[in-house]
């Protein structure tokens, strides 16, 4: 693949004093952007790196943008970003997909052949977000600089990686479908704020911004406590062993210690209500682990407890990555607003009032991400929840309506599941307000976090939308 330089064009607001004309500043320089050569690339990888790409199917083809970290400074330190694609098979002229994963900081690394197969008449590109996968990783140090680097990690940055990758495969003029689960649902929403000029269509799940993010800290809690007293009575086993472990992890010593990373308290646990009690068709791997960890409901097996911490936090979530404070300074700065106030701050006055209300999440005997926040310890997360990271990026769901009236040629799906404690319905409805029949909406019932991955409706809405000319001569036969 040749060099090519991309030049992007930002819009300079230039302030006009009243008693006299201000000499114009001199505008800033713009970012470059380059698609790199892979020989080039390859022998730069870490060993997983080389993994992944070892098992790249060789009818996927692949390649890296250059960026800047920081979208806003030229000067910044430079960043590869990873995407791969599987062309369409039954090419017929319909705008391509790109899919966002959820995180922040994941990438999919498994799986993924099965996911790009659901759209056979489009190509499906598979973004690696900045800092993940093939690309330049995180900063790997822990200290208070590359913590607040991290804001340059979030969803308005890799919105302007997507558009350095669209341009480079489809041209300025193209559009492409979006595709989006949960911290990738985030993401589409951003684009569509940020450049709905470049979507043909958008289909999300998992996520919906709110006027008020601190209600969405708890409506998620609410939503969390309704799936815990049904699992608590579905499994009543359950109960006896979760009381015995809480009990056993109040006592710091019985903590686990990964790396830089500490985990301790009653709280350790709610790592797993995160996980397992997201949807109804993982409740029986939580009974399972509970029945391999205290299958009396009075002993402990150590090494089975310390099992499931490894494989939840360290194998799953991950959580000793230098990307693991990436998720706080997301929280802060563009999902909740915490701002210059902690992330423990924002969750404590959170539980304060659910207590005084009858229900402190703090007694919950499984709680998820607000309450799992509490029992881990590192230098990096104390820095990322407690120092200054600058200024707020949150979304706003009435600019997102404004923008989807603007722009007719966009089409909108949303989904949310009825089960899905982490984005539950109920966070969903201001937008679905404020768009009104702009927005197709739908409940995808009897699922979880994971709803997306049914094909109905959610892939096969997409497979249902025609290409651009076919869409523009059903539109005209209808006004006629």
């Amino acid at each position: 693949m040749r060099i090519l330089t991309l030049i992007f064009s930002f819009f300079t607001l230039v302030s006009t004093l009243a008693a006299a004309p201000a000499e114009s500043p001199a505008p800033a320089p713009k970012p470059e952007v380059r698609v790199l050569k892979n020989d080039d690339v390859l022998p730069l990888l870490d060993e997983r790196q080389k993994r992944f790409m070892q098992g790249l199917p060789k009818f996927m083809d692949y390649g890296w943008v250059e960026v800047p970290e920081n979208w806003a400074d030229a000067k910044s330190p430079r960043l590869r970003v990873f995407w791969h694609r599987l062309k369409a098979r039954r090419p017929g002229g319909k705008a391509p997909v790109i899919y966002y994963n959820g995180g922040p900081g994941a990438f999919t690394e498994e799986g993924y052949i099965d996911l790009m197969r659901r759209t056979p008449d489009r190509d499906f590109v598979l973004l690696h977000q900045r800092g993940t996968g093939c690309g330049t990783l995180f900063p790997a140090s822990s200290d208070a600089e590359s913590v607040r680097r991290l804001r340059y990690y979030l969803s308005s940055a890799i919105v302007l990686d997507s558009e350095a990758i669209r341009r480079a495969l489809y041209g300025d003029e193209s559009r492409w479908c979006i595709i989006g689960q949960s911290y990738g649902s985030l993401i589409g929403h951003r684009y569509l704020e940020t450049c709905p000029g470049s979507i043909s269509s958008l289909h999300l799940h998992g996520h919906a911004p709110m006027d008020t993010p601190q209600l969405d800290a708890e409506l998620r809690l609410r939503a969390h406590a309704a799936n815990l007293k049904r699992f608590l009575a579905a499994h009543p086993a359950c109960e006896a062993q979760l009381k015995v472990l809480r009990q056993h992890l109040s006592d710091p010593k019985n903590g686990f210690t990964f790396g830089d990373v500490r985990l301790e308290g009653p709280h350790l646990l709610d790592y797993a209500g995160l996980i397992f009690l997201s949807e109804d068709a993982e409740w029986p791997q939580l009974v399972d682990m509970l029945n391999q960890i205290c299958a009396d409901s009075k002993t402990i097996d150590r090494a089975a407890l310390k099992e499931m911490v490894k494989a939840i936090c360290i194998d799953e979530l991950e959580i000793d990555n230098p990307s693991n404070p990436l998720n706080t300074v997301c929280n802060r700065i563009e999902c909740y607003g915490a701002g210059k106030q902690s992330l423990s701050d924002f969750y404590t006055a959170i539980f304060d009032k659910m207590a005084k209300e009858g229900s402190d999440p703090r007694d919950w005997l499984l709680g998820e991400e607000a309450l799992a926040h509490f029992s881990m310890k590192s230098p990096s997360l104390i820095l990322a929840d407690t120092m200054d990271l600058g200024p707020l990026d949150l979304l706003n769901p009435a600019h997102e309506a404004m923008q989807l009236k603007a722009h007719p040629e966009i089409e909108f799906f949303l989904y949310s599941s009825d089960q899905d404690p982490l984005s539950p319905p109920a966070i969903f409805e201001p937008l679905v307000k404020m768009c009104g029949p702009r927005l197709h909406y739908q409940i995808i019932r009897g699922t979880g976090h994971g709803g997306f991955m049914n094909d109905r409706p959610f892939w096969s809405d997409l497979r249902k939308l025609p290409a651009p000319a076919a869409k523009v001569e059903a539109e005209t036969k209808k006004a006629s």
